[in-house]
């Protein structure tokens, strides 16, 4: 029995899988703050989800996601000082498959007994054009990488029964 101790697992090769995060947040009842143009939102973990696709033997795309995020966005005036977690349990991965699923949770994969989330944290953000990136690091099974997210949409509205102002984002990556 050997311990894996880097990520992706030998098993997945050097391919690349497609990803996207849709997290809608939001705005906690009105708080101080430091700045006075900085907003906390709250990310809602029902209606959250980062979803995934892996090409398996080059014939086939597996689909799954992972439910149950948790964290907060802070949006201000100045963006670079933008940040937030965004905090993925790995207990609500669904691919639709209980053993595959029971598989993919096993130390040969992502460990969830030893690494039960993966944590996505936004160091700042930047907007280039018509592009809105958001810059960070994500940490899976232990192992600490930088990504970069490009916001592809983000629209605001109301929503929430309370009428509190809700934010719906969606960022689409690839990991190698």
């Amino acid at each position: 029995s050997s311990s894996i101790e880097s990520w992706p697992p030998a098993s997945l090769g050097r391919r690349r899988h497609a990803s996207s995060v849709v997290v809608a947040v939001t705005l906690p009842s009105p708080s101080p703050a430091a700045e006075p143009l900085v907003r906390m939102f709250e990310i809602d973990g029902e209606r959250s989800v980062v979803r995934f696709d892996v090409r398996f033997l080059r014939w086939r795309t597996v689909h799954g996601s992972f439910s149950g995020l948790a964290g907060s966005i802070s949006e201000c005036e100045d963006l670079s000082r933008c940040g937030g977690t965004i905090r993925v349990p790995v207990g609500g991965l669904r691919t639709d498959n209980r053993l595959r699923d029971r598989h993919l949770r096993s130390r040969h994969y992502f460990d969830a007994n030893g690494f039960p989330e993966i944590v996505f944290r936004a160091t700042g953000v930047r907007v280039e054009g018509a592009r809105t990136l958001v810059t960070g690091a994500l940490t899976l099974r232990g192992v600490t990488q930088p990504l970069e997210l490009e916001v592809v949409r983000a629209r605001p509205r109301i929503t929430s029964p309370d009428r509190r102002p809700r934010l719906r984002l969606r960022a689409p990556f690839w990991l190698d």
